[in-house]
């Protein structure tokens, strides 16, 4: 798994991400992906996608919508088959042409996306929270889809 646009900033959505990830006790490999940093998280970062030591199912991402069509080509270069596009800016603003390139690029390296403008993606099996909502969530047995982040977060917490 990586997030691609791990921060250092607390505040930054990428950051958090990447600390619910760690926090929540997910076992698989973690990459933080981010050209300006050599660490992010006590984790060493990478400055793409195709520069980690491979194995990347899964990436999040979490960088502003002009840069996402890169990260869907270097995702599709370091095999990536699970994209979940946290970033904004897409049709929910009236960028139908970028969202339509987004899913025109992912078809053609044969990946799956959940977004854009998603808040994230939780699976608690694995213990996985690659969301920016609360850090600890409840193991239980129902499945919740939801359209709204904030009922999502309410949810959780």
């Amino acid at each position: 798994m990586a997030v691609v646009g791990a921060s250092r900033n607390p505040s930054k959505i990428g950051h958090l991400v990447l600390r619910n990830i760690l926090s929540g006790g997910f076992e698989g490999r973690v990459y933080p992906v981010n050209p300006s940093a050599e660490q992010v998280l006590g984790l060493r970062s990478y400055p793409s996608l195709s520069s980690t030591p491979g194995g990347v199912d899964v990436a999040v991402v979490c960088v502003p919508a002009i840069t996402v069509l890169d990260v869907v080509e270097d995702a599709g270069e370091a095999g990536v088959e699970f994209l979940v596009v946290l970033s904004s800016g897409f049709k929910e603003v009236g960028n139908m042409d970028l969202e339509r390139e987004l899913v025109v690029r992912a078809r053609k390296h044969g990946m799956r996306v959940l977004g854009p403008n998603v808040f994230g993606y939780v699976y608690t099996p694995s213990k996985l929270n690659a969301s920016f909502g609360p850090s600890e969530v409840l193991p239980g047995k129902v499945a919740f889809i939801t359209q709204s982040g904030a009922l999502g977060i309410a949810l959780m917490g």
